[in-house]
């Protein structure tokens, strides 16, 4: 998957701090560039496996270094596990050494590191590594504002992009063009150019081939026969109804049973129904928690921000 690595060149990481007992085997974590160093002391390898969890938003293993006797490496999206041959007779100053790459800027991110013996019980427990960085991917989110964590996991795995290398507009309108793009990606359309039976989605834009993507699926039919409008913002209902055909093309069960009685919770659920084409997409994105409303309403046909397109492809594609 594409990387968002442009702060890379700016961002300045502290010395670690690894939070562990008293009987803690030795280990520390450096920083030099985009490059992030574990090193662990001997007596973290004397043992049958070493298991290491990191956030994959963040960083990426690379490869390891090391004198000890080692029989298997499983690197999996953000683990990996070492199998080491018995080390109890290595000298105290010998090393492992594990190297990721940083693919992402971040305020506070973390390595676990633990040893499972022989007899399979674990070795020491859990160590934690901590380490801090000079500020989040994007200025204008932050930790704890209600997009943070859509934003902050969708532009790690490269599927959103910024305004700026600096800047997410969180607040600003997203398009209908960047709203067929940024679902194509997360199914994992290819981005190619396109023609297609609208005038005003010219082959050479980047949308194109998403756009042909969506209509040739039945997710948009356009503003007309002949206009799909990329550059008008998307309004809660098209956004809503757009995700809903998403999920029927994917064979996914949209039936409602109830949808007359879930948009008859919100104030507007009457201009709601009335809209006929945006009903049932509507009573289906609420029950299946994707989207809660607006101080009680639904407000189909306010504009959506690139916030709330975050927060909702969000919950579609990564929460449980």
């Amino acid at each position: 998957m594409k990387k968002l690595t442009s702060l890379l060149l700016c961002l300045m990481l502290v010395l670690s701090v690894a939070v562990v007992p008293a009987a803690a085997f030795d280990g520390s974590v450096t920083t030099e560039h985009d490059i992030v160093t574990l090193t662990l002391g001997a007596d973290a390898a004397a043992h049958a496996r070493l298991n290491v969890e990191f956030d994959p938003d963040y960083l990426t293993y690379l490869d390891y270094k090391t004198d000890f006797t080692v029989h298997s490496v499983r690197a999996e999206e953000g683990r990996l596990e070492i199998g080491l041959a018995n080390a109890s007779d290595q000298k105290l100053d010998d090393l492992m050494v594990i190297r990721f790459r940083i693919t992402g800027a971040w305020d506070q991110t973390q390595i676990a590191v633990s040893t499972v013996r022989v007899d399979g019980e674990n070795g020491y427990g859990t160590y934690t590594f901590y380490l801090y960085g000079d500020g989040c991917r994007f200025e204008d989110v932050q930790p704890g504002q209600w997009f943070y964590e859509a934003v902050d996991h969708m532009a790690a795995e490269g599927y959103i992009n910024g305004i700026s290398a600096t800047h997410f507009g969180p607040g600003l309108n997203m398009n209908r063009a960047s709203f067929v793009t940024l679902l194509g990606r997360l199914d994992g359309v290819e981005e190619k150019q396109a023609q297609t039976a609208f005038a005003d989605v010219h082959a050479d834009s980047f949308y194109s081939g998403y756009v042909a993507w969506a209509v040739e699926n039945g997710i948009t039919n356009g503003i007309s026969d002949t206009m799909f409008g990329p550059a008008q913002s998307i309004n809660r209902a098209q956004m809503v109804t757009f995700l809903y055909r998403y999920a029927k093309y994917k064979g996914q069960d949209v039936s409602v049973e109830n949808a007359a009685e879930i948009l008859k919770g919100y104030a507007d659920g009457e201009q709601v129904a009335a809209i006929g084409w945006a009903a049932e997409p509507f009573a289906w994105a609420v029950e299946n928690g994707v989207i809660n409303g607006m101080d009680g309403k639904l407000n189909p046909d306010g504009t959506a921000n690139r916030a709330q397109v975050a927060v909702m492809l969000y919950r579609f594609f990564f929460e449980d």
